[in-house]
């Protein structure tokens, strides 16, 4: 694509504009330097990076620029950067200052809700059920997009949120719906639950245990294919994972390998690539049961044989009321 009809990135902003013209006039910084910024010329210009993107890039794109530059930039240089920024201030658009202002605000209000969202999801893993319930598999899904604190919650400072590409309005709303359904699931619901996933599985609760920390990303993982392919996915992952938490596969393998495959299965919802959604999932279940090869190993193994899909509309017998339990149609709970 040729580079005038690229956009321009700002991470100290978040914001994209479309030409260096519109950049200038809303930052109030010199075009001229913005241009030496984009050309490599300079590091930056009136206290800004500047980065071409395309239209419509996505938010793992945006997202790697900023920590790109945050790995790049030592404190001294981001400190002189941001007293650089103050004191243009001045210079900004009136269009820019009520932008400013109207994203601090709505960054504000998303910092209040994820708090709120910290202290929930907190309160069920002391209670030992947090692992097993869906509203937190689905904000642990909005926290990949966000960012994580150094303790593993939402990082809710207003920094980091004012820098996100998102729609602000719509992750509060979110995020609100999410906490929602916590308040009206209680905890004594998620423990019999968690029998019941433990019943599933094949084990005892006790057994369970050791693997609370790789069954929210088979969550996420399960969680997003029903999102993307509905009815349609394959079970062969959640299949392999019943056998391998059966043989007592190490927690550490099984929780390295779903989130290697969590990590393809987004990339391809990003890059559009044409990946069958199935062929990763079913690469991952290859890789638990070790049978994993590379298509250059399979070209060349006469014996391996294509599996047959299994459907989730083959096994669902039962759907949840109100279609929003992730334990429907392939975790029966027990009714006695």
């Amino acid at each position: 694509m040729a580079r005038n009809k690229n956009e321009i990135y700002v991470p100290q902003t978040g914001q994209i504009y479309p030409t260096i013209s519109a950049a200038s006039k809303a930052l109030g910084v010199d075009a001229s330097n913005i241009g030496k910024v984009l050309r490599f010329e300079r590091e930056s210009a009136g206290g800004y990076n500047f980065h071409y993107v395309e239209p419509g890039a996505s938010i793992e794109t945006l997202r790697g620029i900023d920590e790109a530059m945050q790995n790049q930039s030592s404190p001294k240089k981001r400190e002189r950067m941001a007293q650089t920024r103050k004191k243009n201030e001045g210079r900004l658009s009136s269009e820019e200052r009520q932008r400013r202002r109207e994203k601090r605000e709505s960054a504000q209000r998303l910092h209040n809700v994820l708090v709120k969202a910290n202290r929930a999801i907190g309160e069920l893993q002391k209670q030992g059920v947090a692992d097993i319930s869906d509203p937190v598999t689905n904000l642990e899904n909005i926290k990949a997009v966000i960012g994580t604190n150094k303790i593993g919650g939402f990082d809710t400072s207003i920094k980091n949120l004012m820098e996100l590409n998102i729609d602000i309005e719509k992750t509060i709303a979110e995020v609100e719906h999410e906490l929602t359904r916590i308040e009206r699931t209680p905890a004594e619901k998620l423990k019999k639950r968690r029998a019941a996933v433990a019943f599933q599985l094949g084990i005892t609760e006790e057994e369970l245990e050791p693997y609370e920390d790789v069954l929210p990303v088979l969550w996420q993982l399960l969680a997003l294919a029903r999102k993307q392919q509905e009815k349609g996915y394959s079970l062969s992952l959640y299949d392999a994972v019943v056998d391998a938490v059966n043989i007592a596969k190490k927690p550490e393998d099984l929780r390295r390998i779903l989130e290697e495959t969590l990590t393809e299965y987004r990339g391809r919802l990003e890059d559009e690539t044409g990946e069958d959604l199935d062929d990763i999932l079913q690469r991952g279940a290859e890789k638990l049961q070790g049978k994993y090869q590379t298509p250059e190993e399979a070209a060349h193994d006469e014996d391996v044989e294509p599996e047959a899909i299994q459907t989730l509309a083959d096994v669902m017998k039962e759907e949840d009321e109100n279609g929003e339990d992730w334990t429907s149609g392939w975790v029966k709970i027990p009714t006695t």
